[in-house]
């Protein structure tokens, strides 16, 4: 069990994070792309924030509806909703156990998806376990989708607080992987897999870089104070 207040200068695990103003601010691609997974995934995060509210942590969507679409936010202060839509945009809601993601300390948040089973992590321990059939472009195939971080994506519902170690792979992580890297700001000890990885280092400017390499998964910042 993971427990402590993680209070850092700068990112938690680098040396800056995304701080979004919770009005105006978000990341976002500048058009859609493939992500390297259809219905098998797993997307992790650091998040902060002192906000009282239901915020959008991440929003993936086509531009025309909700086919595929998977959009995980602060459910109103008291737990961690993760929402997954199959390729038909019928739409599937896993809500954590209750929790307290704005208490001003940094946690960690994995969603993960096996296309039959769901799973929501906490600080590397299981809150929410699901038994949802997610087709997800029949579960193989690699939809093209545009990332929003911190909004969704009528750029709405802002998320007022810090992002660190966006990290996103197409198989499903294990409690055991989680652990093993959810402090590291490295080499992870479990790449394999890794479709998209953005650690927000830059700390100026408006370019995000996917250390993964996959160029068109690169993010933009909305403006250059949300660092």
């Amino acid at each position: 069990t993971v427990a402590g207040d993680f209070t850092t200068s700068g990112g938690l695990l680098g040396a800056s994070c995304l701080t979004l103003n919770g009005s105006s601010e978000y990341a976002a691609q500048t058009s859609a792309t493939t992500w390297g997974f259809g219905g098998v995934f797993s997307v992790e995060m650091w998040i902060k924030s002192t906000a009282d509210e239901s915020a959008v942590l991440f929003d993936m969507y086509n531009g025309s509806n909700n086919n595929d679409r998977i959009n995980i936010f602060n459910n109103g202060g008291t737990s961690i909703c993760f929402k997954c839509y199959n390729s038909s945009g019928s739409v599937f809601t896993m809500v954590s156990n209750t929790v307290n993601p704005d208490d001003g300390k940094w946690h960690h948040v994995a969603c993960t998806s096996s296309g039959s089973a769901q799973t929501i992590h906490y600080d590397g321990k299981l809150i929410g376990s699901f038994s949802n059939t997610i087709a997800r472009t029949t579960n193989t195939n690699d939809p093209s989708m545009r990332l929003y971080i911190g909004c969704d994506k009528d750029v709405a519902y802002f998320w007022d607080g810090s992002i660190d170690e966006l990290r996103m792979f197409s198989d499903v992580r294990t409690e055991a992987e989680i652990r093993a890297d959810m402090f590291q700001g490295g080499t992870l000890a479990n790449s394999g897999n890794l479709t998209a990885r953005h650690s927000f280092n830059e700390g100026t400017s408006t370019a995000i870089d996917n250390s993964q390499g996959t160029a068109g998964r690169d993010l933009v910042l909305s403006d250059a104070g949300g660092w």
